[in-house]
């Protein structure tokens, strides 16, 4: 969907939570969605629930191309950051950076 304001944006909201998220993640339909839009997008976002609560989050990070991680500053611990690094790396996915938020 174009968001008026900004001719370039487009945004496909997630909806209402599914029961099954992971099973539709895994779907063919989901892998077709990521490896097309880069020929129809500049710059595509996928955001995802924190990858230490939600299974979600590593099916996704399995299917890009690199991950962003986002957490707040002075809430977020080394240990978990550690940990996050290591579970996309068993789920196959590639951290290309990190941004600290207040």
């Amino acid at each position: 969907m174009a968001v008026p304001p900004f001719r370039n944006l487009s945004v496909i909201c997630a909806g209402a939570v599914p029961p099954n998220p992971q099973e539709l993640l895994s779907r063919v339909t989901f892998s077709y969605l990521i490896e097309t839009a880069p020929a129809a997008f500049d710059i595509v976002i996928v955001d995802t629930p924190p990858i230490l609560e939600f299974a979600d989050a590593q099916i996704v990070s399995a299917r890009v191309g690199g991950c962003l991680l986002v957490t707040r500053r002075h809430e977020a611990k080394i240990s978990d950051l550690r940990e996050v690094k290591s579970v996309m790396a068993m789920s196959g996915g590639h951290m290309i950076g990190a941004v600290i938020t207040d």
